[in-house]
């Protein structure tokens, strides 16, 4: 896989990418303390690789395969929550400034999630910043509760990327799945 250019300015140096053992990232992760990445785990699912102790490649969003982390541990998954928290003995250049609980996020927030797309087109594509809107919480029947947010841009490959207020950056959410009624 070709290294990428420098970084884009607007993708944050705590993001990275889950790759697959070929190089093809398959989802987005983010850096909460140095060494320490959140991504969905559904991601690691889709490679395999969604239980403790196993090894996936990351590296960093902004700079692609230029910038390689190396291989994280999966050190814990919550399949409940669509959570898989994972270890790198390189850290990515920077940690998410805040997390914030969304339950305290009022309604109709601004929100902007960046990730690794997964579009259909003749290019490729590093990272696609989307913005969007705060829409509130939901609970499932098994009582976990899930934040809300309207953003027609996102697509398939951003999972894992942090849910990020416009506001102050806070992280408020990671993304786990995309939903739209249309189709139902």
């Amino acid at each position: 896989m070709a290294a990428y250019p420098d970084a884009a300015p607007a993708c944050p140096l705590y993001l990275g990418r889950v790759l697959r053992a070929d190089g093809v990232p398959v989802g987005t992760c983010f850096q909460v303390r140095p060494g320490v990445l959140f991504t969905a785990r559904h991601v690691l699912a889709e490679i395999g690789a969604d239980h403790v102790d196993a090894e996936v490649d990351v590296d960093g969003l902004a700079s692609g395969a230029a910038t390689v982390a190396g291989v994280a541990a999966v050190a814990a998954v919550d399949p409940v929550h669509d959570l898989a928290v994972l270890t790198v003995e390189v850290p990515l250049p920077a940690v998410v400034g805040r997390l914030a609980p969304s339950r305290a996020v009022p309604a109709r927030a601004e929100v902007v999630i960046t990730g690794v797309p997964t579009i259909a087109d003749d290019r490729g594509y590093l990272a696609l910043t989307a913005t969007g809107r705060w829409q509130g919480t939901a609970v499932r029947e098994d009582r976990v509760e899930l934040g809300r947010l309207e953003s027609p841009a996102v697509v398939p490959g951003m999972s894992g990327a942090p849910v990020r207020l416009v506001e102050d950056d806070a992280v408020v959410g990671l993304l786990a799945a995309r939903y739209n009624s249309a189709d139902n």
